[in-house]
């Protein structure tokens, strides 16, 4: 067998085909990685955002100022509501540490080459966009008040898991 014959389930291909294969694969690689690296761009921005506005959140909660709502007016009905607190911690701490953590493993896919980390970081964002619809149902339904910061977080979460929802079609279609 030479060494530049293209072997698959025990059939040679002509070398005509194994260029065909070739070119294929490159372009479907090309793309996927196109995907991916643009995915990860879209993580890492958002998921800072998200993380700022998250912990400004959480530093107005523990200082106790209130807090100045450039657009609707709620901020401060919606953050010491008691919907605004699990076991006394506040939901913005938990928002902070969700976006750190599809930062972090948005980055260490990124730098480290490992797939399964964006994956991860992918599966992360169903939590985070259920967690925005229920709490914005609370916030409009429940407390009839509209939190800017929070209407931030709640788009960028949504932002994250569309990205995510846009690359696992991806996935499906080019599985590389």
């Amino acid at each position: 067998m030479p060494a530049c014959s293209f072997w698959v389930a025990r059939v040679r291909l002509p070398k005509a085909t194994h260029k065909s294969v070739k070119v294929l694969f490159k372009k479907r690689f090309a793309l996927r990685s196109a995907i991916v690296t643009y995915m990860v761009y879209i993580y890492l921005f958002l998921s800072v955002l998200g993380f700022l506005d998250s912990t400004y959140l959480t530093i107005k909660h523990y200082s106790k100022d209130p807090l100045s709502c450039p657009v609707f007016g709620g901020c401060n009905e919606v953050t010491n509501s008691i919907y605004s607190e699990i076991f006394g911690i506040p939901i913005a701490l938990f928002g902070a540490i969700y976006y750190a953590a599809i930062f972090f493993f948005s980055l260490y896919s990124f730098l480290g080459g490992k797939k399964m980390f964006l994956k991860i970081a992918g599966f992360l964002t169903i939590f985070g966009f259920l967690t925005s619809v229920y709490l914005v149902y609370i916030m409009v339904f429940v407390l009839n008040a509209i939190c800017f910061y929070c209407m931030v977080s709640a788009i960028t979460s949504s932002l994250l898991f569309i990205t995510f929802i846009v690359n696992w079609l991806s996935w499906k279609k080019n599985p590389l």
